[in-house]
C-alpha cells in the first residue's frame, strides 16, 4: 500500500511559493489538497504550480481575520520554542 501525505500551504508569498515548488511538490507520494492567500493572485500562482506538477488543482482558500491571528502565532511559539514546523 503506497501512502499518501495530504498538504495544504498557507501563504504564498515569496516565501510559500518557493517552498511548494522547491519542496513539497517534487516529494513523491506528496498531495497538495489546498493553497491559501489573501491575495488572488497569488492563489492562482499556486494552482497554477500544483497542475504543472501533474496534481489535480487544489482548493482554493481566503484567510479571514478570524483564524489568521490564531494561527500565526500558535506557528510563532513553535517555532520560537525551537520546534519543527
Amino acid at each position: 500500500m503506497k501512502e499518501v501525505l495530504n498538504v495544504g500551504v498557507i501563504g504564498l508569498g515569496n516565501r510559500g511559493s518557493n517552498l511548494l515548488e522547491n519542496c513539497i511538490l517534487p516529494q513523491p507520494g506528496v498531495r497538495v489538497l489546498a493553497v491559501c492567500d489573501n491575495y488572488e493572485d497569488r492563489r492562482e500562482k499556486g494552482v497554477q504550480l500544483v497542475t504543472a506538477a501533474g496534481q489535480p488543482a487544489p482548493a482554493l482558500r481566503r484567510i479571514t481575520a478570524r483564524y489568521w491571528p490564531c494561527r500565526k502565532s500558535t506557528l510563532w511559539s513553535l517555532w520560537r520554542r525551537g520546534n519543527p514546523i
